[in-house]
């Protein structure tokens, strides 16, 4: 009986050790407040554990510019755009990206994006989502462009150790305090 609740309690370590990773979706839908740093001037946007930061005024959530006209980011022409977590690595999966065309008249360009050894150059039109295969483990990432762009639906996981949920904890100490329970009831009954 003690093997197996020794061996019980061995798988329960083991997968509580194992890195966790959480997935997030940046959406934009709900924009908070863009922190400017007025010692150096630059200003970082947060959601969802994603910060985004760059030169103060080189970009702006805006409602109504981004998938099925929900909220979304422009990115000046000529800003870099850094995308970092505050500790820890993560990986880039997907986003929306596309020129933001303020006047209707089909402008193209292109966005370059660098990140953990990888670069890719995309070229841009409409508001179009594009996966990101390969950029993992990063530190951070950043976009850059010739032309203003539209940035919606970052989809991204942080790697590393979650924190476990209330709830969780509270079903793991209903199963320790069982345990103990039965122990006692045991040590009863022998002695």
């Amino acid at each position: 009986m003690m093997k197996t609740i020794l061996a019980g309690l061995a798988c329960a370590a083991a997968l509580g050790a194992a890195p966790v990773t959480q997935a997030a979706v940046v959406t934009f839908n709900n924009p908070g407040l863009v922190e400017v740093d007025n010692a150096t001037n630059i200003a970082t946007y947060t959601e969802a554990g994603l910060n985004l930061s760059g030169d103060a005024a080189s970009f702006l959530p805006i409602d109504g510019i981004g998938v099925d006209s929900s909220g979304a980011l422009v990115v000046l022409p000529f800003s870099t755009l850094r995308l970092f977590v505050e500790s820890g690595t993560f990986d880039l999966l997907s986003a929306s990206l596309g020129v933001f065309d303020a006047f209707g008249v089909g402008a193209m360009g292109t966005v370059n994006i660098v990140g953990g050894g990888m670069t890719s150059m995309i070229s841009l039109a409409e508001l179009t989502s594009f996966s990101f295969a390969g950029y993992t483990n990063l530190k951070q990432v950043t976009f850059t462009s010739d032309v203003a762009f539209i940035l919606d639906n970052i989809n991204f996981e942080v790697d590393g150790a979650a924190v476990p949920e209330p709830a969780s904890l509270g079903l793991a100490g209903v199963a320790l305090a069982g345990l103990m329970a039965a122990r006692r009831r045991r040590y009863r009954a022998a002695g």
